[in-house]
């Protein structure tokens, strides 16, 4: 059975939680082998339940969901939307999204 969770610092939503699971069983992906030190990435979506996360799998069937977003959050036209993510520790500051965890843009 697989153990599904949010990276560090990456904001829990039950519902994403939920998704999550029902997308790796409907794939059956507890079951698919991979390379020894391979960590695959599976990206999911749904309009109907309006969520996107991009989950990677390790070994022993844990998988970490690395960032989500509302699918209707992130693509309103002219307005800030949220992309909920894991900041790498190895970013570089000049960047300037290092931090919050949160981008913020503008879709014009």
């Amino acid at each position: 059975m697989a153990t599904v969770k949010f990276a560090e610092g990456l904001k829990e939503d039950r519902e994403v939680l939920e998704f999550v699971k029902r997308q790796i069983a409907k794939y059956d992906l507890d079951n698919q082998t991979f390379e020894d030190g391979e960590t695959p990435l599976f990206f999911f979506d749904s309009t109907e339940k309006d969520i996107a996360a991009r989950v990677r799998r390790y070994p022993n069937n844990i998988y970490e969901i690395e960032y989500y977003t509302r699918i209707s959050e992130y693509f309103k036209v002219n307005e800030p939307r949220e992309f909920h993510r894991l900041i790498p520790a190895e970013a570089p500051t000049s960047t300037g999204w290092r931090g919050s965890g949160i981008d913020i843009f503008s879709i014009t």
